[in-house]
């Protein structure tokens, strides 16, 4: 099923403001690393200047061909990560309200007048030092300035990332956005990923207002008297250490033999489950647990063999996927390194 409304994530939409290239309208092609450096800083300082921003957004999202469009009116803080979304299209979804605040996630569906609330308990560190990520997301990809070109009657500047000789799994292999040349601010932004899915999702913009001084109101959301409304509760824990992880963990913690170089670098669980991302600066390994999760994993992708256990090798983009099912869980090995790399973190795990 191909999604009907992409909500990329702060991180992702805003690495668009890359754009911020003072100097670089003079000439089109590849930015030198002098440049690039320079972009990396004016990323950071125009996040800095962005409390908010309010439009009317179209998603188009396609998957080996499907494509589906939706539309809506949204208001967004992007460092606190608070947002608020009011569907406009397709019909099945007009008047459905996705509500991001502080500690609580509504979502309303207005076909079924069904409002379900999420409280959800986040580190207070979650959503600091975007401008701080973008910039070094915009190190480690290619910069290619196309020149100043027409966006529907509107002059955009348009920009790529490309793959460089780092990569993050948190962005997309091909990244191309269109900057209008008077906010500074993407109004359009392209993702394209090839591998296993072949996926194009492109984020566009109208009636863009920077900085529009956002109501808290906004932020907030009180259901239709007559709705069914259902709550859930989502609990996510952060750790510096492996031990503090392992500690805290109700699951058994994998103890994954990663590549010479990589690090641990962070460890989560959330209502059971158990990740823990490992990096060696360039690129990154995460490897989760689900106790709570059953059945074989899903059937796309290739069959491998996990040790004695059945597995699905899976990659989109840069990012590739192994998955396999335990007795007690589902287990899977994700980064941006090579299969093979992915393949032996996985069979030193085998089940724990």
């Amino acid at each position: 099923m191909v999604p009907t409304d992409l909500r990329p994530s702060a991180l992702g939409l805003l690495l668009a403001a890359a754009v911020v290239l003072s100097g670089c309208s003079a000439a089109t092609g590849p930015l030198g690393d002098g440049q690039q450096a320079a972009v990396a800083d004016r990323v950071e300082q125009r996040m800095n200047d962005i409390d908010g921003f309010s439009a009317t957004r179209t998603n188009t999202v396609t998957v080996d061909g499907e494509t589906q469009t939706s539309r809506a009116e949204v208001w967004i803080r992007p460092d606190t990560g608070q947002s608020r979304s009011e569907a406009l299209s397709p019909e099945r979804q007009a008047g459905d309200v996705t509500v991001v605040g502080d500690d609580v996630t509504w979502y309303y569906d207005a076909s079924e007048n069904l409002a379900t609330r999420t409280n959800v308990t986040i580190p207070d560190s979650t959503g600091a030092g975007i401008g701080g990520q973008l910039s070094r997301l915009v190190e480690d990809r290619s910069v290619v300035y196309d020149g100043e070109v027409q966006l529907e009657g509107q002059s955009v500047w348009k920009v790529r990332l490309l793959p460089g000789n780092e990569s993050d799994d948190r962005i997309t292999s091909n990244v191309t956005m269109w900057v209008d040349t008077e906010k500074r601010f993407p109004v359009q932004v392209r993702y394209a990923t090839s591998g296993e899915l072949n996926v194009t999702a492109t984020v566009h913009y109208d009636d863009l207002t920077i900085n529009p001084g956002i109501d808290d109101a906004r932020f907030t959301y009180e259901p239709p008297a007559n709705a069914t409304v259902e709550r859930n509760s989502v609990d996510l824990r952060t750790f510096e250490t492996r031990s503090e992880l392992v500690a805290s963990a109700n699951a058994t913690v994998p103890d994954p033999e990663v590549p010479d170089g990589f690090d641990f670098e962070s460890g989560s669980t959330i209502d059971g489950a158990v990740s823990m991302q490992y990096s060696n600066g360039s690129a990154s390994v995460s490897v989760t647990h689900a106790p709570d999760a059953a059945g074989p994993p899903s059937d796309r992708g290739e069959s491998v063999s996990v040790g004695d256990h059945d597995g699905r090798y899976v990659s989109i983009g840069e990012t590739g996927s192994v998955q396999w099912t335990c007795d007690d869980g589902r287990l899977s090995v994700t980064g941006d390194v090579d299969r093979g790399t992915l393949l032996t973190v996985a069979e030193s795990i085998g089940c724990p």
